[in-house]
C-alpha cells in the first residue's frame, strides 16, 4: 500500500483469494532412446473478499500469478557400448501474462499516469543441455535462456525507484555430478 504523505509503502494483507485451475501431463516415447514431453496448466487465481476495496477489489486477479504455463521438451539417449549413454535435452517453457499490481495508475505523478507493472507480459524461455552419464559420474554442458529472451517481466516501484526485470539472460555452464558408493 502506498503512503501518499510520506512517499513509502507497507505490505498488508489484502484479504481473502480463490485458486482453481488444472494441469495436464503427457509424456510419449515412440522409440526407446527418445521421450517427447508436454505439461500445461491453467488458474483462476482471484481476490475473493477485499480488507480495504480502494486498494484491492473483489475479482482482482492475484500478482504474479500466471493465468497459464507450459512447457514442451524432448529428450534423447544414446547407449555406448561401454555402459554409459550420451544424453541430450531441450525444453521450451511459456509463462503466461499476470498482473504486478493491483493499481492500474500510479499515483505517485499528478495527474495519475499508467503503472507500468500493472500488467505484466508473457514469456518464453528456451533451455538445452547435452552431456555423458556413467555409473560413477555425469557430466554435461547446459544453455539456458539460449535465445537470451531479454523480455521485460515485471517494472515494479521499489522506495519511489522504477525497476525493470527481465528474463535471465543467456547462461552456459558445466555440471558434474560424482557418486559415491
Amino acid at each position: 500500500l502506498y503512503l501518499p504523505a510520506c512517499g513509502y509503502y507497507f505490505t498488508a494483507n489484502v484479504g481473502d483469494a480463490k485458486i482453481y485451475g488444472g494441469e495436464l501431463e503427457i509424456v510419449y516415447r515412440p522409440i526407446s532412446q527418445l521421450t517427447l514431453g508436454l505439461t500445461a496448466d491453467v488458474q483462476h487465481a482471484y481476490i475473493s473478499s477485499a480488507a480495504n476495496p480502494s486498494e484491492a477489489t473483489v475479482g482482482s486477479w492475484l500478482i504474479d500469478v500466471p493465468d497459464y504455463n507450459y512447457t514442451g521438451s524432448a529428450a534423447y539417449l544414446f547407449k555406448l557400448a561401454s555402459g554409459n549413454s550420451l544424453v541430450s535435452r531441450v525444453d521450451y517453457t511459456y509463462s503466461g501474462s499476470s498482473y504486478g499490481s493491483y493499481q492500474p495508475l500510479d499515483y505517485l505523478n499528478s495527474p495519475p499516469t499508467t503503472n507500468p507493472n500493472y500488467h505484466n507480459p508473457g514469456y518464453g524461455v528456451l533451455n538445452a543441455s547435452f552431456g555423458l552419464t556413467s555409473p560413477m559420474f555425469d557430466v554435461s554442458l547446459y544453455a539456458k535462456n539460449l535465445a537470451n529472451d531479454r523480455t521485460i517481466i515485471q517494472q515494479p516501484e521499489v522506495n519511489t525507484v522504477f525497476e525493470a526485470y527481465t528474463v535471465r539472460p543467456r547462461t552456459v555452464g558445466v555440471t558434474l555430478k560424482v557418486r559415491f558408493e
